[in-house]
């Protein structure tokens, strides 16, 4: 590990040590946090969704849905092929798809996350007419539930893009729409005024400190906010575009697991925070 690598790990990893120490409070005093992640991508399987297992977090998966049938076909092709080889062992093939196959994404639904809609091909929205707007939300929706079985009530725009006709468009099919790259707040939304059709959501990419995310989520408890992060893809070695090395997210999910265990936040995904938020604003005083 490099010497910037090791310096990183330790503030995260200071901050978590001394905030699990404070004393905290139950939601809904605490603050809330919510992890995205865009695309579906094989390595957000192979890499993050152990590392999330592992510090007991579940998160939003964003689908999309043309990605999914081609690497659910190319796996089958493949394991195909290899049963019909000499060594004849399907169990041998290594997926080289870019996406996540549905098998693996019922994976994640069965362990307790939410599968929300990135389209059908990952198209810039406010590009496309509305006929193939439409298309679009309503191919990827149909797949998601013949696929999952669930209905998917959270949507995130490829690219962050959006027009005022493409987000009625989203909010007539889905019940939240979410942004990208801090375009209102940073990622926080004020817990007492949550706008489903403007949900903020605070980008991880390679330059950002592990310790920053750490620090966001700590200040929700005082702010009374909602955090939601958003991460793309994950590598073991130098990230590329819209990645970040793996140890970077344990750094993170130990950082969250650390809050909530001390009572500082609480961790849901998107569709059950606006649940615990909605329930709260409904109560008696």
């Amino acid at each position: 590990m490099t010497a910037r690598g090791r310096k990183t790990r330790g503030a995260a990893g200071l901050l978590s040590a001394a905030m699990s120490c404070l004393p905290g409070v139950a939601w809904p005093d605490a603050g809330l946090v919510s992890f995205t992640f865009d695309d579906a991508s094989r390595t957000q399987y192979e890499l993050g969704f152990p590392v999330t297992q592992a510090h007991g977090v579940r998160g939003t998966l964003f689908v999309v849905t043309e990605d999914a049938d081609a690497a659910t076909r190319e796996v089958a092709r493949g394991k195909a092929a290899a049963e019909d080889s000499a060594e004849g062992d399907a169990a041998a093939y290594v997926p080289t798809s870019w996406a996540m196959t549905w098998d693996e994404i019922r994976q994640l639904r069965d362990a307790g996350w939410e599968i929300g809609s990135h389209t059908h091909t990952h198209p810039h929205l406010p590009e496309l007419d509305h006929a193939q707007v439409v298309h679009e939300m309503e191919t990827a929706l149909a797949r998601i539930e013949a696929e999952t079985g669930v209905t998917a009530v959270s949507f995130a725009p490829p690219y962050g893009d959006f027009s005022e006709e493409t987000l009625d468009l989203a909010m007539d099919r889905h019940a939240y729409h979410l942004l990208a790259l801090g375009q209102e707040n940073k990622g926080h939304n004020p817990v007492a005024s949550v706008d489903p059709t403007r949900i903020d959501r605070f980008g991880v990419y390679n330059w950002t400190a592990p310790g920053s995310v750490c620090r966001e989520m700590a200040r929700t408890e005082a702010r009374k906010t909602w955090l939601v992060v958003m991460f793309h893809g994950f590598s073991e070695d130098a990230p590329g575009d819209y990645e970040i090395r793996v140890d970077a997210l344990r750094d993170i999910m130990a950082c969250a697991r650390a809050l909530e265990d001390g009572g500082h936040i609480r961790v849901a995904p998107v569709a059950e925070a606006m649940n615990l938020i909605r329930g709260t604003a409904a109560a008696p005083d």
